[in-house]
C-alpha cells in the first residue's frame, strides 16, 4: 500500500490491516491511498484535482453515410505516432439529420523546425480555415487555426482496404468491422 501526501509531494510505503489503510484516507482529506506491487512507477493522484474531461456527444449512427456534413470544430489536440505528429481535429456535426454526432479527422504535421511546409495537407487545410489567406509569421497551432469555426466537411469510411492498400475509392463503403467514419477534408468554411 502506498500512501502519496498531495501538501508534501512525498509518497511512503506501509503494509498494514485495512482497518488502518481506510483510516489514513478518510481521517485526512489531503492524502489519497492506492494500490501497487511498484511504487516507483505508480500513478500519484492529487485529492480534489479536476481533470477538465468532459462526455462525449454522439457517436455515428448505423444510419450516417459517406458525404459533405455541416460541422464545427470542438477541439484539438497534437498526436504523435512514431517520430512523426498529427493534429487530431474534433468535429460536431451542426446541421441535419445527425446534428450532435461527433467525427475526428486526422493530418499529418509536416513541419522543419517549427515551419509548417507549405506543400503539406495540413497547410492546404489550415489555408481553408483560415479564409485563403496565410501571412508569413502566422501561428498555425490547430487549436489556433481551427476551434470554434464551421466547415463543410468531407466524410467517409478509412481510405485502406482490407488488406491495407490506400484508396480514395475506398471511403465510400465500410470494409471491416472497426472501420468507421471519419472527417477526411475540411472542404470549405461557413460564415
Amino acid at each position: 500500500m502506498s500512501t502519496f501526501n498531495a501538501e508534501s509531494g512525498q509518497e511512503s510505503s506501509e503494509i498494514g490491516p485495512a482497518e488502518k489503510q481506510d483510516k489514513t484516507s478518510e481521517s485526512k482529506s489531503n492524502v489519497v491511498t492506492f494500490r501497487s506491487h511498484n511504487t516507483k512507477r505508480a500513478p500519484k493522484y492529487l485529492a480534489g484535482e479536476k481533470t477538465g474531461y468532459i462526455a462525449p456527444s454522439a457517436k455515428p449512427s448505423d444510419g450516417m453515410v459517406p458525404a459533405d456534413y455541416v460541422g464545427k470544430c470542438k477541439a484539438t489536440s497534437i498526436v504523435a505516432k512514431g517520430n512523426k505528429k498529427f493534429a487530431q481535429l474534433l468535429h460536431e456535426i451542426t446541421e441535419g439529420k445527425y446534428a450532435g454526432t461527433e467525427l475526428r479527422q486526422w493530418e499529418e504535421i509536416k513541419a522543419t523546425g517549427k515551419i509548417i511546409e507549405d506543400r503539406s495537407v495540413y497547410y492546404e487545410q489550415c489555408s481553408i480555415a483560415l479564409g485563403g489567406q496565410i501571412t508569413p509569421g502566422e501561428s498555425l497551432d490547430p487549436e489556433d487555426v481551427f476551434v470554434g469555426k464551421t466547415f463543410v466537411l468531407r466524410v467517409g469510411y478509412s481510405s485502406k482496404d482490407e488488406h491495407g492498400r490506400i484508396d480514395p475509392k475506398n471511403t465510400a463503403r465500410k470494409k471491416y468491422e472497426r472501420d468507421h467514419l471519419r472527417v477526411h477534408r475540411i472542404l470549405d468554411v461557413v460564415p
